[in-house]
Parts: C-alpha cells; sequence; structure tokens
C-alpha cells in the first residue's frame, strides 16, 4: 500500500483571486457607467446644436422673405415718388 500526501492550499490564494477578479469586474462596470455617460452627453449636445442649426435656417428664410418684402415696398415706393415727382414738375 501507498500512501499519498497531500498539500493543502490555504483559502487566502483563492480568495485574493476572488478579490482580483471582483476589483476588475468593479472597473469594468466603472469605465462602462463613463463610456454611457459620455454617449449620452455627445448625443444631447448633438441634438441640441441640430436644434439650433435648424432654428438659425428657419430665421435666416423668413429674414430672407421680409427683406423681399421690404424691397418690394420700397421699389413701390420710390415709383409713387417718381410719378408724384413728375406731375408736379409739369404745372
Amino acid at each position: 500500500m501507498t500512501s499519498y500526501t497531500t498539500v493543502g492550499v490555504t483559502g487566502s490564494a483563492g480568495a485574493g483571486k476572488r478579490r482580483l477578479r471582483g476589483e476588475i469586474a468593479d472597473k469594468r462596470r466603472s469605465g462602462f457607467s463613463e463610456y454611457r455617460a459620455t454617449r449620452l452627453s455627445v448625443v444631447w449636445r448633438l441634438k441640441q446644436a441640430y436644434q439650433l442649426m435648424n432654428h438659425a435656417v428657419d430665421s435666416l428664410y423668413y429674414l430672407d422673405r421680409q427683406q423681399e418684402l421690404l424691397n418690394g415696398m420700397l421699389r413701390t415706393a420710390s415709383r409713387a415718388t417718381l410719378r408724384a415727382a413728375g406731375r408736379s414738375r409739369t404745372f
């Protein structure tokens, strides 16, 4: 009969590995949370910039339209002034 001797390993080495694995998992979760927060921030800023751009484009459209209307009114007023001036010279 042969007897085998076994050497037991204390739980401290296993506990150290579990602790390290836990720390790694915590860091991964923390990194993922930072990633999600950054992603949400970027998306929010992009949407805000798009809305501001859209508002600026709409404002430019209305300003151009008002400028066209005012130029038309100016042309009409100029013609009326010239006609009135021409009639007053004939008398």
